[in-house]
């Protein structure tokens, strides 16, 4: 539940379930879909959202720890190549994945399958910044998304882009 306290994390959950059973979804040319906006919303809904928190997220949670952010910023830096970063890295990417053949099947068939894709430590961590981190925030084509504009910008991500690009050039 983040660092909301659990029953505060609680009912805002179920205020927002509340919501999503009562808003109806009005298809457009495509296939896409448009949600509401907020003030055409019942007052019912809009204090169901009021109640979840809409929109307050970023301004009641704490921010993420920087203890938790500084290893994986060293990490992307040092993968990066960075002047003046030395030492080990701590690459988020597993080592027991065979890079080569990933590599190989993604040449020839164009997608390549591949199964703890992150270090224990690497998932536990996107897991942790998941659940904690208010980045969840935007409704594109019906799906909630995160996205470097809501604040989705873990260390982590850059050092598994560098991470990759080493693996899988």
């Amino acid at each position: 539940w983040g660092r909301f306290p659990a029953e505060v994390a609680a009912d805002a959950a179920e205020a927002l379930r509340a919501v999503s059973k009562r808003v109806e979804v009005a298809p457009l040319p495509g296939g896409r879909q448009r949600w509401p906006r907020v003030r055409q919303l019942s007052v019912e809904d809009q204090a169901d959202l009021r109640r979840a928190r809409f929109g307050e997220l970023l301004r009641i949670c704490a921010p993420y720890p920087d203890e938790r952010l500084a290893p994986w910023r060293s990490s992307a830096l040092s993968l990066r190549g960075a002047g003046g970063v030395t030492g080990p890295s701590a690459d988020p990417l597993s080592a027991a994945v065979d890079w080569a053949a990933a590599r190989r099947a993604y040449q020839t068939e164009k997608i390549a399958i591949i199964d703890d894709f992150f270090t224990p430590d690497a998932l536990e961590e996107l897991w942790r910044f998941s659940r904690e981190s208010p980045s969840f925030r935007t409704v594109r084509n019906g799906f909630l998304g995160a996205f470097p504009a809501d604040g989705n910008v873990h260390p982590l991500i850059l050092a598994t882009a560098y991470s990759l690009e080493r693996h899988m050039p």
